[in-house]
C-alpha cells in the first residue's frame, strides 16, 4: 500500500492510496505509517478519496493509532466514500474519529477547542 505524508502547521495529512484498507493489505498499511509518522504527530487527517472499502480490520488499524497518539492526540478522516462512512457510523467509530467533508473541515475538527466534559 502506499501513503503519502504532508505536514501543514500541526496537522499531518496522510492521504492513502490505495482502493481498500482491509485485512490483505492492513499490515503494509501499519508498516508505512510506523515508518513515516513521528512520534509528536498528534493531529492526524487522513484522506481516503481513493478509499471506497474498508473491513473491520482496517478500522481497528485506525482505532490503534487514535490510540497511540497519546492525551492530545486527535483523529480524523475527510473525502469519504458513502460506503465506507455506513462503516463509520454503523461500529460508531465515527465517535471517536470525527468525518470531515475535506481537509479544510479536517483542519477545522483537528483544531477545534473541545470543550470540558461537564456531567
Amino acid at each position: 500500500m502506499i501513503i503519502q505524508i504532508r505536514r501543514e502547521s500541526a496537522i499531518t495529512y496522510v492521504t492513502v492510496e490505495s482502493k481498500s484498507i482491509q485485512f490483505e493489505n492492513v499490515d503494509s498499511f501499519l508498516d508505512e505509517l510506523k515508518a513515516q509518522l513521528h512520534s509528536n504527530d498528534t493531529l492526524l487527517a487522513f484522506d481516503l478519496t481513493r478509499v471506497g472499502f474498508i473491513d473491520s480490520r482496517g478500522l481497528g488499524s485506525l482505532l490503534s493509532l487514535y490510540k497511540t497518539r497519546g492525551p492530545h492526540g486527535r483523529l480524523c478522516v475527510f473525502n469519504v466514500a458513502d460506503n465506507v462512512r455506513k462503516v463509520f457510523v454503523l461500529t460508531r467509530t465515527d465517535k471517536l474519529i470525527g468525518i470531515a467533508a475535506d481537509a479544510v473541515a479536517a483542519q477545522e475538527l483537528l483544531t477545534a477547542v473541545q470543550a470540558p466534559n461537564i456531567e
